[in-house]
């Protein structure tokens, strides 16, 4: 369709001196939200599924307790490799803490973007509270 198909569709008259304040608007308008949530069942879903996921969290826009769950479920497998590493003085179990410790970037990422937002945040309610 054409927009001036669309213009005469809604509004079928445009005679203003009708007298009429309001416009009615169709209940099938299209979702403001353009992201395209994937399908994670399908392999390259997953994928964008997993780097949706990903980036909130290093984005510091999940919430805290998400981060501290991170934190121990993603942090404990690379501290007992590493305590096993020092204790057992093996330095072949490196490259499996250095694969399995690529989530702490991640998670690192989360936790300063998170407390950056929190000081920003309470920095501006301070300054605001002073002006008044």
């Amino acid at each position: 369709m054409s927009e001036n198909e669309d213009n005469k569709q809604f509004f079928p008259d445009d005679n203003p001196s009708k007298g009429e304040l309001f416009i009615e608007v169709p209940s099938n308008s299209p979702s403001p939200y353009i992201e395209r949530v994937p399908n994670a069942f399908d392999p390259m879903g997953e994928i964008q599924a997993r780097g949706m996921a990903y980036r909130g969290l290093s984005g510091g826009n999940v919430p805290g307790i998400m981060l501290i769950f991170g934190w121990i479920i993603f942090g404990t497998v690379p501290l007992i490799v590493l305590i096993a590493m020092i204790s057992l003085g093996e330095y072949s179990l490196l490259p499996v803490f250095l694969v399995s410790s690529l989530m702490i970037v991640i998670l690192v990422r989360g936790t300063k973007a998170k407390l950056d937002r929190l000081r920003t945040s309470t920095g501006k309610r301070r300054r605001f509270r002073r002006r008044r």
